[in-house]
């Protein structure tokens, strides 16, 4: 009796998880979720464009950073693809190495505060997804002396962040 009871139990705990597993993948919450980044090389041509957007539509993304988009402000609107609620850009008013960061439509992606530099090269995002805080570092630095401009960057924004509170 007491195993039949035991069995019964266990077969029970597990539909009541995998219920809790299926509502979770309704609901959205999940402890984890997935993030890429790519260095496109030059977004300009449709080809390009929409040869990514379709893969990038296929694969269960939640946020993309994008590196050598080489959009001005002015062209930034051809990044706009239907699953992203949100894209911010860090580029200037040359082609050059501009970043962007894409988030899912996906995923209760709070902004707070966004960070750019006048050249592109970077993109930081402070915000929350499940209550709970994220910083989001999009940056694009050369091969020559890449460690030390990351390292300036981080550090300019941490005394900048220290500052406002």
């Amino acid at each position: 009796s007491s195993t039949l009871e035991d069995d019964r139990n266990e077969r029970r705990k597990r539909r009541l998880q995998k219920n809790q597993k299926t509502s979770n993948k309704i609901a959205g919450v999940s402890p984890y979720f997935s993030v890429i980044t790519f260095n496109v090389n030059v977004l300009n041509f449709p080809i390009k464009r929409h040869t990514m957007a379709e893969w990038m539509k296929k694969q269960e993304l939640f946020i993309c950073c994008l590196q050598e988009t080489c959009f001005t402000y002015k062209n930034t609107h051809r990044l706009k693809i239907k699953v992203w609620q949100k894209i911010f850009h860090a580029n200037g008013n040359q082609k050059g190495a501009e970043v962007a960061i894409l988030t899912s439509c996906k995923i209760d992606f709070k902004t707070k505060i966004v960070r750019t530099d006048k050249d592109g090269h970077y993109i930081m995002i402070n915000g929350s997804v499940q209550q709970e805080d994220i910083a989001i570092v999009n940056i694009y630095a050369l091969n020559t002396g890449a460690p030390r401009y990351i390292k300036q960057i981080l550090l300019d924004q941490s005394k900048e962040k220290a500052s406002i509170q």
